[in-house]
């Protein structure tokens, strides 16, 4: 089978993959990481399905599934973030691929959680990764902490170009952050990771609903 590379609607996949970043140590370092999760996420998975208790049950089969199917979606989600098995998509696809999936990791099996995604505008290279790694936290601690133990909610994931500069935004009609609750893990590495960009984080809650934004400056504030 042949290549045609004059096919324009190669283009855009062609562009990305020239411009793709050498390995370096840290994506080796994350490599292992993941082949050792899956590896013993696997493992873990085998013994499930051959344990007795649980086979011998509709509950037990069904709790099985579960975590198979969580353990498929955390996969997925890693390559939604590092594309280490397959080459990169366009940042829209990714986008949505990687909040479906951490929606369906997250929520509890009865909850109904509403996502809706707005995307406008294509985003630079060098801004992919650092939005969609954001976006990764921000989903997740919506589920994890806004919609904890509701038995449904409604979240939204915006990103754009806004006047000066690229936003990304997640919402929520969760419960909030308490009163004077400080930044957990997840907000200090939102913010670790947007600090080399000149990237901003403010959570704001309005009108029942709760609002994470990331504001990244048009301009490059070096090469990453």
């Amino acid at each position: 089978m042949s290549l045609d590379v004059s096919d324009p609607s190669l283009i855009p996949s062609l562009t990305r993959m020239m411009h793709r970043p050498r390995h370096a140590a840290g994506d080796d370092a994350l490599r292992q990481l993941r082949h050792h999760s899956k590896n013993a996420l696997q493992r873990i998975l085998a013994q499930l399905w051959h344990s007795e208790d649980l086979q011998a049950t509709p509950e037990g089969r069904r709790l099985v599934r579960d975590l198979e199917n969580r353990i498929s979606l955390s996969a997925g989600i890693s390559d939604d973030l590092f594309g280490f098995t397959r080459e990169p998509r366009p940042l829209d696809e990714r986008l949505r691929s990687l909040c479906e999936k951490v929606v369906g990791l997250m929520a509890d099996p009865d909850q109904r959680i509403a996502l809706t995604l707005q995307i406008d505008g294509a985003c630079p290279d060098h801004l992919e990764n650092v939005v969609l790694r954001i976006a990764h936290e921000m989903v997740g601690n919506a589920v994890k902490h806004g919609l904890h133990v509701r038995l449904s909610g409604r979240i939204t994931v915006e990103f754009g170009w806004r006047g000066q500069g690229w936003q990304l935004r997640v919402t929520d009609d969760g419960w909030g952050p308490s009163p004077g609750a400080v930044d957990g893990d997840g907000m200090q590495l939102m913010r670790s990771l947007s600090e080399p960009y000149g990237g901003r984080i403010v959570m704001s809650r309005q009108d029942n609903t709760t609002s994470v934004t990331l504001d990244l400056p048009a301009a490059d504030f070096g090469s990453h």
